[in-house]
C-alpha cells in the first residue's frame, strides 16, 4: 500500500496554475462523479450494493483527489494534517 505522503509527492508541482484552474478542474471531476451516480440510480441500480464498473467510478474519484491535492498545495495546506483533524473532529461529534 502506498503511503498518503508518497501520492502527494508525487502529485506535487504536477503543473504550476493557478487556484482557479484546479477550482474548477475539481468541480468537473465531482461532476463526473456525480453524473455516473445519477444513471446507477436512474438505471434503477441498487447503489448499495452495486460494483460500479471500476474504471469509471474509480478514475473519476482519483481524478477527483488528486485536483483536490493540488489545490491544497497552491494553498500550501498539508492535505494529511489537515484530513486527520477533520476526520477527528468528525469522528468525536459522530457522522450525523
Amino acid at each position: 500500500m502506498v503511503e498518503f505522503k508518497e501520492i502527494l509527492n508525487r502529485i506535487k508541482n504536477w503543473d504550476e496554475r493557478d487556484a482557479t484552474y484546479w477550482g474548477v478542474a475539481l468541480s468537473g471531476e465531482v461532476g463526473e462523479v456525480c453524473n455516473l451516480i445519477k444513471k446507477y440510480v436512474r438505471d434503477g441500480v441498487d447503489i448499495v450494493h452495486f460494483k460500479p464498473d471500476k474504471h469509471n467510478l474509480g478514475s473519476e474519484l482519483t481524478h477527483s483527489f488528486m485536483y483536490m491535492v493540488m489545490l491544497a498545495q497552491h494553498f500550501g495546506l498539508d492535505l494529511e494534517e489537515v484530513f486527520l483533524k477533520c476526520f477527528d473532529e468528525i469522528d468525536k461529534a459522530g457522522w450525523n
